[in-house]
């Protein structure tokens, strides 16, 4: 999910359980009105996702060194993002 801005239920959750899921999140959700909300319940879903057997990641792409993205795959530095997706779809043997 790239920039994700919603969730779902439990019942949605465990229909996830055996999806690989990578979620995205960029710069200045911390100074936006609605970006922290929309955020912790990004979160919240992926822990549902989590207790029901799934194995979802999160990647804030600031903490990896990734800065400036507000719309990650519209900002200047879209090849640096994707080149995170590809590794990660390379780890999880989708991509070689």
């Amino acid at each position: 999910m790239i920039e994700p801005a919603g969730g779902g239920t439990m019942a949605d959750a465990a229909k996830l359980r055996d999806t690989a899921i990578l979620t995205l999140y960029g710069d200045y959700i911390e100074q936006d009105a609605r970006w922290p909300k929309i955020r912790a319940n990004g979160i919240g879903f992926l822990d549902q996702v989590r207790t029901a057997g799934g194995k979802p990641e999160v990647i804030d792409l600031p903490g990896i060194g990734i800065k400036g993205n507000s719309h990650m795959m519209m900002d200047k530095n879209n090849l640096q993002v994707a080149d995170v997706i590809q590794q990660w779809l390379a780890n999880q043997g989708f991509y070689r």
